[in-house]
């Protein structure tokens, strides 16, 4: 079963995600977000395969160190292949592709990356807003992604590691505030 390393966000930086989802939901394109159960969050990374899971403490430890906590959603994007993702970014500051590539050096040596898609240097930040669903509705989607108030703060708060599908939460860990 796969595994994701994840960044999750406070309740008011998750707010018009959620709203966006249930509008995607309400509109009958696609509920798969808002009937999950799951959080908005980054993917930092996805393993297929894990020798161990990443240990809690070693999340723990960096998280202490980490005071990585705004990113500034600013842009819509999408995902074309093979099936289409429609997704709010943060803007990818230094400090965002620093946190990316120190985290994912913790956990290299214990698990295979899914896709060179989340290595640092290829990896795109973003909150996935929309998933399967048809092509031929992606308008639908963006115009519905229209009234996202950005830019807006994403803050931060915990890293977790989570096992899918369906999500289950295995550990959170929290990120230490500036």
């Amino acid at each position: 079963m796969p595994f994701a390393l994840v960044m999750y966000f406070d309740p008011l930086s998750e707010k018009p995600i959620r709203e966006l989802w249930q509008k995607i939901a309400n509109a009958g394109i696609t509920s798969t977000l808002a009937r999950a159960g799951v959080r908005p969050h980054l993917t930092l990374t996805i393993f297929d395969q894990v020798s161990r899971i990443p240990r809690e403490d070693e999340l723990a430890g960096f998280a202490r160190k980490s005071h990585l906590t705004d990113l500034q959603a600013t842009y819509i994007g999408f995902f074309s292949q093979p099936d289409p993702v429609v997704f709010v970014a943060p803007t990818p500051t230094q400090e965002l592709m620093d946190f990316h590539r120190s985290i994912i050096h913790i956990l290299v040596e214990d698990a295979q990356p899914i896709s060179a898609n989340y290595l640092p240097g290829t990896w795109v930040p973003h909150c996935t807003i929309a998933l399967d669903f048809p092509k031929k509705r992606i308008p639908e989607v963006v115009e519905l992604c229209l009234d996202l108030p950005l830019p807006f703060i994403m803050h931060a708060t915990q890293v977790g590691v989570v096992e899918f599908q369906p999500m289950k939460d295995l550990f959170k860990c929290n990120l230490t505030t500036r």
